[in-house]
């Protein structure tokens, strides 16, 4: 089971040290697994991205998936989200979601640390979410610097055909 989640960040500043809490949560109610996703900024205004896929909860079938948003402060400065194009979702002969792939740019002035996470939400051609995904760049990356990213592990959307745009975020710590 995969999930993704969409924040939007609605206030006219930015939000700072968000802290995205995904709570999965049985048939009964009972909490299977929490998953906390830090996100250091969300422009104002601006929509982040953040999926996880291939989530196992021991034998338990998870039943309904819980998002709370906790911002700790907005204002100060954005910063700037490296350029991301080329994404585009890769399936399987099967016609299963294999990948996301796409070119990060990085057009913010400064080199971008190896810990970066590149996240998608898969969505139908509606718009509703049905997966996401996150890798991480294999090594740091200098200013102006281009690379290539795959996230293959822990992509996974149900059902996978109905997956028909992929959006990506970037974040580093």
């Amino acid at each position: 089971m995969g999930w993704g989640v969409v924040v939007h960040n609605l206030s006219p500043r930015a939000a700072q040290a968000v802290l995205l809490t995904i709570t999965l949560l049985g048939s009964d109610g009972a909490v299977l697994e929490r998953h906390m996703e830090p996100i250091p900024v969300i422009p104002a205004g601006k929509r982040f991205f953040v999926g996880e896929g291939d989530v196992l909860v021991g034998s338990q079938r998870v039943h309904s998936i819980k998002a709370a948003v906790e911002c700790a402060w907005f204002g100060g400065r954005s910063g700037r989200e490296p350029r991301v194009s080329d994404v585009r979702i890769v399936k399987d002969s099967s016609g299963r979601v294999a990948e996301v792939r796409g070119t990060l740019i990085n057009d913010t002035g400064a080199r971008l640390p190896r810990l970066t996470a590149v996240s998608c939400v898969l969505s139908d051609a509606e718009g509703g979410v049905v997966g996401g995904g996150t890798g991480f760049l294999e090594s740091s990356l200098a200013p102006g610097a281009t690379a290539v990213f795959h996230i293959t592990v822990g992509v996974s959307c149900s059902p996978a055909s109905q997956a028909a745009h992929a959006h990506v975020s970037v974040r580093f710590f």
